[in-house]
């Protein structure tokens, strides 16, 4: 049975993403050990040793970034492809292109799924896998040839590149509220932690059912993103607490903006949810007179030191829609994707942006969202499946709907197909509905009341029948017992020459 596995290659994180041939459930996201505790996305970060060996993957490399930060990478991602001087990272023995690590980072994702997944068996001995890897819409024919390229090398089967806005459409389709119409235009904004993406499609469902999007245009901003945000807060501590970082060693210098930066991070990640926030900062080399070890945020003041990254958000969306002729009443759905669309100002500049009450905005919430796009669009191509409102059906080769229409509902896959009590049938076929509930309403079949009935008036009579020798045997047993004879060989006489 063949096998679909996406990987969202991100800037900041990477999600893996499963689907079976015949599957009729949402797409497994494989979870990760990071080194810190099992993830659903994992840091998109490597530290390695002298010898170019990974020493620490994901959050762990991060955590021990202050230990040894000149041999700890990240955002590396966005360079692939671009192998000259100026992109190139050094340490004291050794030097890295972003292709260099990305390779690395990918080769180690690997060995991790086949650990954990496979039981150690290589994905390359698996015939019927496929793998597909998601790529912004702005990379170049390079960088594209490229990733492909890196994923071969790193070990990953059968690579195939997707544009990342085309697994946005698909999750937010299958699982989400976007429903199709015979044509309408779709604006993504992924909204990462290093990079932002836009990206138009026109998404068409063509008479035979099958899902075509095809991208309009694209536009970006490859220094905006969650990353950026993080930094500023960061700048702003430390020119509040008169923090000077130029009269310390290198890494001294590298150790305290990684711990720095993390409490920036930490903090923004925090307002989404809260009005103010309060970080303790631990660890620093820095020693001034006065070294307050608090960072204090409010909301407002977020808003207030990252009002010029704020104020770049609409530059994309109008750049794509420039590109494509469009005009915003033209849009009919925004899809907000990736890790810092979460947070409350990117909403609110959307939804000034798009006033018309036509453009419906969607939250595609989960880091792993993608990878689960990635994966149906990958599977619904090779198998060439259809689209549609309800559950998509892979009995066959082609998509058609379950018979029941009772159960053919929206998808809601956030909620998990477990919870609305719809379970795969065994061979792949579709979904079987749940079972009825008990009503106590309900009228006792009457071949049950007639047989249950007989069988009680048939024991009766059993037992009558029987009545005499059960009253001659016990005498006798008491008989036995007095004369001290064997009472279990009289027994077994009894059964032995019953008349």
């Amino acid at each position: 049975m063949k096998t679909f596995l996406a990987i969202d290659f991100g800037t900041t994180q990477t999600s893996v993403a499963m689907l079976k041939e015949r599957s009729s459930q949402a797409p497994e996201v494989i979870e990760i050990n990071d080194g810190q505790k099992i993830v659903k996305a994992i840091a998109t970060a490597l530290q390695l040793d002298d010898y170019k060996n990974i020493t620490y993957f994901g959050a762990k490399a991060l955590v021990k970034a202050e230990e040894a930060p000149e041999k700890t990478f990240q955002n590396f991602k966005v360079f692939i492809g671009k192998n000259t001087r100026e992109y190139q990272l050094k340490t004291d023995q050794n030097t890295y292109s972003p292709d260099d690590l990305a390779s690395l980072y990918l080769r180690k994702l690997r060995e991790t799924i086949e650990e954990h997944y496979f039981n150690g068996t290589k994905l390359s001995d698996n015939q019927e896998l496929t793998c597909i890897i998601g790529c912004p819409s702005d990379f170049n024919e390079v960088q594209k040839k490229t990733l492909k390229d890196i994923a071969d090398k790193a070990g990953f089967p059968n690579p195939k590149l997707c544009d990342e806005p085309i697994g946005v459409i698909y999750f937010n389709h299958f699982f989400g509220e976007l429903k199709l119409k015979p044509s309408q235009n779709v604006l993504v904004y992924d909204f990462g932690g290093g990079t932002t993406d836009v990206a138009i499609a026109k998404v068409v469902v063509s008479e035979n059912g099958k899902i075509e999007p095809s991208v309009l245009s694209v536009s970006g901003l490859p220094n905006l993103g969650g990353r950026n945000f993080d930094e500023a807060i960061a700048d702003y501590y430390m020119k509040e607490n008169n923090y000077d970082l130029k009269n310390i060693s290198v890494k001294d210098k590298l150790h305290d903006q990684w711990v720095i930066n993390l409490a920036a991070r930490q903090a923004k990640e925090d307002l989404s949810s809260k009005s103010s926030v309060e970080k303790i900062i631990n660890r620093l080399k820095v020693i001034n007179g006065q070294r307050p070890n608090k960072l204090l945020l409010s909301r407002e003041k977020f808003n207030e030191i990252c009002a010029p990254l704020i104020s770049q958000f609409a530059e994309p969306i109008y750049n794509a829609m420039t590109e494509a002729g469009l005009s915003d009443n033209d849009i009919d759905v925004v899809i907000l994707a990736g890790g810092s669309s979460a947070m409350p100002h990117v909403q609110e500049s959307m939804r000034k942006i798009f006033s018309s009450a036509k453009t419906k905005i969607l939250v595609s919430s989960g880091i792993e969202t993608i990878a689960q796009g990635l994966a149906v669009y990958r599977r619904n191509k090779a198998l060439g499946l259809k689209a549609r409102d309800g559950f998509f059906d892979v009995s066959g080769d082609k998509a058609k709907k379950t018979n029941n229409d009772k159960y053919n509902r929206e998808p809601r896959f956030m909620k998990s197909v477990e919870k609305l009590g719809i379970k795969a049938k065994e061979d792949g076929g579709g979904v079987e509905p749940p079972p009825p509930q008990y009503r106590k309403d309900r009228k006792i079949p009457l071949w049950v009341i007639v047989s249950f009935i007989t069988l009680i008036i048939i024991f009766v009579m059993i037992y009558s029948s029987m009545q005499g020798e059960i009253t001659s045997l016990q005498n006798q047993l008491a008989q036995a017992k007095g004369q001290q004879q064997s009472w279990w060989a009289l027994l077994w006489d009894k059964i032995v020459f019953w008349d």
